[in-house]
């Protein structure tokens, strides 16, 4: 709780029109809804994940123990082809293991993992009627988003939405591209103070060691740590003191495939939750 970034989510949320003041938005009802319901959505989630959270610390605490002996981060611009490289090792679970994007959202804590484990084995034995809804609204939702990203609960996935759990984030910029203070976390090497990067790493950090420890304990696997996201680019200095002799995997591709792939794929995400005023919002800035 006190790694939580109080400053920024009430700085957001007290701006919540904020889009008037950038040329390429409109303040719009649909703006304020979605942001409202992210709000409340938001504010639920994190106090349900806190008191799992301080459950974990009563009942399963020894996971603090947990070594993270050899991490593997892999990074890259973004359109790189960093998911692809980071399913494509995850499916040798013998010697990887990841957060699923199910895990990331639902289940951050030591017992809500538990709890999603326990679900998912009771689903199976009884012709998996939850999976396979579950897998009908994936569908559903690839044939519209789908060119951003093929999201999947059962996939792995990027875990920097795991510090949208502390609201210290680059991806708030998505929703709130107005709050410049959003934009710190695309240099946060340079631009943090060493003591919210530890604070940050130390959130982070912990979350890896409650992976493990469940991998170890529950599933009765021991692997290495496997991670991805773009965003790891700005943080390689604080990776590697914060994981001693872990490897990093950058990805590289031509700048002008790059460029206009990402500016494509920020449009649709701006579209989704603003009314941008041009097709390619923020395309200055990105270049």
């Amino acid at each position: 709780m006190l790694m939580f970034n109080f400053r920024l989510y009430f700085h957001c949320l007290f701006h919540i029109n904020g889009p008037k003041r950038r040329p390429e938005f409109k303040v719009s009802l649909k703006r304020i809804i979605i942001l409202f319901l992210f709000f409340a959505f938001y504010t639920l989630h994190t106090l349900i994940n806190w008191i799992f959270s301080l459950l974990d610390e009563i009942f399963f605490f020894a996971y603090k123990k947990t070594e993270i002996s050899e991490s593997v981060f892999i990074t890259g611009a973004p359109r790189s082809g960093t998911t692809f490289m980071h399913r494509s090792l995850s499916k040798d679970k013998m010697t990887f293991t990841s957060f699923t994007l199910g895990e990331i959202l639902f289940a951050p804590s030591i017992i809500q993992k538990f709890i999603l484990y326990s679900i998912s084995w009771l689903d199976k034995r009884i012709k998996s009627p939850f999976g396979r809804t579950i897998l009908w609204i994936e569908r559903q939702l690839s044939k519209k988003y789908g060119r951003i990203h093929n999201y999947s609960l059962s996939e792995p996935d990027e875990d920097e939405i795991l510090l949208l759990g502390i609201f210290s984030s680059l991806y708030l910029l998505f929703l709130f591209p107005e709050i410049q203070m959003t934009r710190k976390y695309a240099q946060f090497d340079e631009n943090l103070s060493e003591k919210e990067k530890k604070l940050i790493m130390r959130y982070y950090t912990k979350n890896i060691r409650k992976h493990l420890y469940f991998q170890k304990r529950i599933i009765r696997t021991s692997s290495v740590y496997l991670s991805k996201s773009p965003v790891h680019i700005s943080r390689i200095n604080s990776i590697y003191r914060t994981f001693p002799g872990c490897k990093i995997i950058y990805l590289q591709r031509d700048p002008l495939e790059v460029l206009p792939s990402w500016i494509s794929m920020n449009s649709i995400v701006f579209k989704i939750f603003h009314s941008p005023l041009t097709n390619y919002p923020l395309k200055e800035e990105t270049t």
